[in-house]
């Protein structure tokens, strides 16, 4: 359940999302103490219960797959209790543990995807419930959420890290990535795009991109755009012409450690011609896309 997914999902502007939240916190408590205390044989109530929130979620305009995804998160804690069940000799009350753990899930989280957090917990308040229970819903709600935004981003840092390429000589590249919500922290060289050490690509990426987020955060002090905006367009430039870099380096290596010797020792030879040629070295290494936004600049 990532933060910023519920996040984003609780500010729609659906039907469901337009009603008071006081209501809908209202028929929430309605419905887990009638969904809990179903009898297990009743499972035509669990199939009602069913439909009643798929109807709510098309209603809310939310994805039916990541809501049930999610909601199924709770299944692993109850699968326990049901499988003792189950092995103790009914399996019926094992499937209805099942079903009444899925369906609260979804209720709660249909709950929490269709109001943002200070809605529901500002309905809360003006029912007078106790202010410790409220500060500890907010504190336990944003601690999770912390945790599993911070486990995306170690997956993708250890994503980029590891990277796909490998060769007949042992060498990694960053795995291209998907852009990110934007904050204040960001990135830029190495710590994103890091590629096979060849024509000095990686440090010509790392200072495009120095370059790049210079020009975006003087033009938040020109008061030109917003800091997270600004902060946004590098980002989306960055990883662009950073991967673009990534793949260019990856195919040279490839040359220049081939298992074909006749295709080894031509990249290699033609290599050391770069080297000593500065025109063709910068037709081939580098990145026209760089120097002409260097030099628009001035």
């Amino acid at each position: 359940m990532h933060h910023l997914v519920i996040d984003r999902w609780s500010r729609g502007s659906s039907p469901l999302h337009a009603r008071d939240p006081r209501a809908k916190l209202a028929v929430l408590l309605v419905f887990l103490p009638a969904v809990s205390t179903t009898p297990p044989r009743a499972q035509i109530a669990f199939v009602a219960y069913a439909v009643l929130l798929i109807v709510a979620i098309r209603l809310a305009n939310l994805p039916l797959g990541g809501m049930a995804g999610r909601a199924a998160l709770v299944l692993p804690f109850s699968a326990t209790f049901a499988l003792i069940t189950w092995w103790s000799g009914d399996p019926l009350r094992a499937l209805a543990l099942a079903e009444k753990s899925f369906l609260s899930g979804m209720a709660a989280l249909l709950m929490v995807s269709s109001t943002p957090l200070t809605a529901w917990t500002a309905a809360l308040e003006s029912w007078r419930a106790p202010r410790m229970l409220i500060l500890v819903i907010q504190f336990v709600y944003r601690y999770l959420f912390v945790i599993a935004e911070q486990a995306q981003r170690m997956r993708w840092a250890a994503l980029c890290r590891r990277g796909t390429q490998r060769g007949y000589f042992d060498f990694s590249a960053a795995a291209a990535v998907k852009s990110w919500r934007t904050t204040n922290v960001t990135l830029l060289g190495d710590a994103l795009h890091h590629m096979p050490p060849v024509g000095g690509m990686g440090g010509n990426a790392a200072m495009h991109d120095a370059s790049l987020l210079c020009a975006a955060l003087t033009s938040v002090r020109h008061d030109q755009t917003g800091l997270l905006g600004a902060i946004h367009d590098y980002e989306t430039r960055m990883i662009e012409t950073g991967f673009q870099a990534v793949r260019a380096s990856v195919w040279y290596t490839r040359l220049a450690i081939s298992r074909l010797p006749l295709m080894r020792s031509v990249a290699r030879g033609f290599f050391k011609v770069c080297a000593v040629s500065a025109p063709l070295r910068n037709a081939v290494f580098g990145d026209p896309g760089y120097s002409k936004e260097l030099s628009s600049r001035g």
